[in-house]
């Protein structure tokens, strides 16, 4: 009797692990498994942490003054203008700048001035190449990092992120790892299982396709400190919280 009880336990179990892995292979499988994750990251707080990166964003306030779209690169070479005194370790750019326009002059006069630029680019849509920014704003930059966003294909949401992308022959790393690089004045060092940047260790298996969870910041935590182009004009103090 207790041979054929452990018998149904057994099979009892095999049916529901062959259960648990058909679900996990469909779609609904995958999103209860993603979003699980998501309830353990907000019970599971990060320790406290001394933000050491701020952005400088270009918000509706400061597109409403520089014309909309046609004039973000005005206004970001006015911020850049601003924030120059302060002398930030290093300055990324998370805008794709692959095309001539009427301001180059003046931002390109920006970035001249700028220390440790790095700047971005993209995939192809046909992934066979790089949309890289003009030539007369990569001679300025000390690296150029991608900045493809891997997005759930069921939420949209951004979930993890690729270190490394390749068109061709031709690999990139994200802008964000260029950008600690830079700031660190190291290079990487590579293993199947991680990246070693100067000391730090980065997790990230290479046949995973070099990707990392995004562990965003809660925002009872306050989040990255921002200061809008806008901002810097009714308060130009406030181009001193850039500095290092």
């Amino acid at each position: 009797m207790q041979r054929k009880a452990y018998a149904v336990l057994a099979a009892l179990m095999f049916g529901s692990t062959l259960a648990a892995l058909y679900l996990s292979s469909t779609a609904l499988g995958r999103q209860f498994d993603t979003y699980a994750h998501d309830f353990l990251f907000r019970l599971e707080l990060p320790a406290p942490w001394q933000a050491d990166s701020i952005i400088l964003a270009i918000d509706e306030t400061t597109l409403t003054k520089y014309g909309g779209l046609t004039g973000m690169r005005a206004a970001l070479a006015d911020g850049l203008e601003k924030i120059s005194a302060a002398r930030p370790a290093a300055v990324a750019v998370d805008l794709i700048l692959a095309e001539p326009n009427p301001a180059d002059d003046k931002l390109e006069a920006a970035f001249a001035g700028t220390r440790n630029l790095v700047l971005s680019c993209d995939l192809l849509p046909d992934d066979s190449g790089w949309e890289d920014p003009v030539r007369r704003f990569r001679k300025y930059a000390v690296a150029i990092g991608e900045v493809h966003a891997d997005l759930d294909k069921f939420d949209a949401v951004s979930r993890d992120l690729p270190l490394e992308r390749v068109a061709g022959n031709d690999r990139r790393w994200a802008l964000a790892l260029e950008t600690f690089m830079a700031v660190k004045r190291v290079d990487i060092t590579e293993s199947p299982d991680d990246l070693l940047v100067g000391t730090t260790r980065i997790p990230s298996n290479y046949s995973d396709g070099r990707v990392i969870r995004i562990r965003y910041t809660p925002p009872a935590m306050g989040g990255i400190p921002r200061v809008s182009i806008a901002d810097l004009d009714l308060h130009p103090d406030k181009a001193a919280q850039f500095r290092g």
